[in-house]
Order: C-alpha cells, then sequence, then structure tokens
C-alpha cells in the first residue's frame, strides 16, 4: 500500500484530522514546530518562574535531548517557544522542563501552533 505519489524525499503525516477523516502529509521542515500548549501543567519549583514566564530546556521525546525554550504559564496550561523548532511533537505526548539536570515541571502537549 501507499499513497501513490512521487517524490525524492520522504512525506511525514504532519496533522490527523478525524472529523474530517483526513491525514495531511508533508516534508521534514513541515514536522518540525516551534510552538505548543500544553494542558495539565505541572510546576514543581514555581519560584523559578521570572514574572509571567521561565527560560529552561524541555523534552518532548524521551529518546530527544532537551532544548531550549520559553515557557509561558496560564493557570494549568503553558505556552512553550522553543528557541529552534523541534522534530514532530504531537498532541498527548508529555513536555517536561527542566533546569540542568533536574526536572521542575511538565505538561501534556494539547495543541502545535507553529
Amino acid at each position: 500500500m501507499g499513497l501513490g505519489i512521487s517524490s525524492r524525499e520522504p512525506f511525514y503525516v504532519v496533522r490527523v484530522d478525524p472529523q474530517e477523516n483526513a491525514v495531511y502529509i508533508g516534508t521534514k521542515d513541515e514536522v518540525c514546530k516551534k510552538e505548543i500548549i500544553v494542558n495539565n501543567l505541572n510546576i514543581l519549583e514555581p519560584s523559578a518562574f521570572a514574572g509571567p514566564f521561565l527560560r529552561a530546556t524541555v523534552k518532548i521525546r524521551s529518546t530527544m535531548m532537551d532544548e531550549p525554550a520559553t515557557i509561558y504559564s496560564e493557570k494549568d496550561r503553558g505556552r512553550i517557544i522553543f528557541d529552534s523548532p523541534q522534530w514532530a511533537p504531537a498532541p498527548g505526548q508529555s513536555a517536561d522542563f527542566y533546569d540542568n539536570e533536574f526536572v521542575i515541571g511538565g505538561g501534556v502537549i494539547q495543541k502545535i501552533l507553529g
């Protein structure tokens, strides 16, 4: 089976829309995203926030390195803006926040913004 599409580069699932019964595909660049929304936000070290935001590293896949980002807290939700785009964040995955090797919080990815 396949998509019946010919290309020199591989395609990846960019988005799934169950209501439309559609799977959207794109290039590797289109899968990398810089901004996500998390819910169930849990900050273990609230004093780490400098006003409404926190600079930390964030890991969105267990096998990937944590990457620098800015985290904005909005009650039990958070907005994470990475310094550089990250490979394929997906709703339902955990986003864990680090200060060096210490976990300082996290949340569950709810929405991918761009």
